[in-house]
């Protein structure tokens, strides 16, 4: 079973839309692996599993994409409602409510962008980041991440002109053209304001949903619990049960417990008009 979800660089570089499969049981005890929920790569490993065909390489997908397959995939398991804290104060997050930006700005038919430094007039072409960009700079300084998106500065592809140029643009050129590329890069707009003059930037990973390192023994023995439930006492086979969507897997648990409760009742009703007859 899949979903077909729109992506928000609206198809200028590869499909408008991917089909992605729904998370498992087998997929969630993947990710809670402790090897695996350390591997800073998990989540695009994780994207790169669910995708239910080849027609887009993970490694060119753009970051932004993969956040809202991401999210995508976590709301169709989980609650959309997210409770977090911040300070001493309790809220809640409801992670429809999340902006999704589109890509608006068309590139160049080398799928570059080009921007414009104001004060030192420097002309960037870069790009926008991709989880192979990502991948290829784990670890490193942002200021390194940027410099990767650069394809060339003044027509200049040399990496190492690239980088000492970038070094000596003033402070102000820099941050405008980090703030073009946030701009006009797709994705979702995950900006939270608890209070006056504090915005949170929300991140869309694991955590978000509360698996943590400190939590993958409990995660595992819940899912391992309903794996339990419903082969034990629902009678469906323990590989049907692991490729089951985690949305199904939980509606047919919530329908057993309903269904126990409710002959849990009448039994105890007939055994009281039992006594009364007496």
């Amino acid at each position: 079973m899949y979903e077909i979800i729109p992506l928000p660089s609206n198809g200028i570089f590869y499909n408008s839309e991917v089909k992605l499969k729904y998370l498992t049981a087998n997929d969630e005890l993947f990710i809670l692996k402790p090897n695996n929920m350390n591997n800073p790569n998990i989540k695009n490993i994780l994207i790169e599993k669910l995708l239910y065909d080849d027609s887009i390489n993970i490694n060119d997908l753009l970051v932004g994409d993969r956040d809202v397959l991401f999210l995508h995939t976590m709301e169709s398991a989980y609650d959309s409602k997210l409770q977090f804290s911040y300070g001493d104060e309790p809220y809640e997050l409801d992670t429809r409510d999340f902006e999704i930006k589109k890509l608006l700005v068309n590139p160049s038919e080398n799928g570059t962008y080009f921007f414009k430094t104001k004060k030192s007039e420097v002309n960037i072409e870069f790009r926008l980041k991709t989880i192979g960009d990502e991948i290829k700079c784990f670890g490193k300084e942002k200021i390194d991440i940027l410099k990767n998106q650069i394809v060339s500065i003044n027509g200049d592809k040399d990496i190492d002109t690239i980088s000492k140029i970038f070094d000596t643009l003033p402070i102000k050129d820099s941050l405008e053209f980090q703030a073009y590329i946030n701009e006009i890069s797709p994705g979702i707009n995950i900006d939270f304001k608890p209070e006056k003059n504090v915005l949170l930037n929300i991140p869309i990973d694991f955590t978000l949903y509360g698996i943590v390192n400190e939590t993958l023994n409990e995660h595992t023995m819940n899912v391992n619990n309903e794996i339990f439930t419903l082969v034990h006492y629902g009678h469906f086979s323990y590989s049907d049960v692991i490729s089951m969507s985690v949305f199904n897997r939980r509606y047919f648990i919530n329908k057993l417990f309903d269904d126990k409760q409710q002959q849990r009742e009448a039994e105890e009703k007939q055994i009281s008009n039992m006594k009364n007859k007496k």
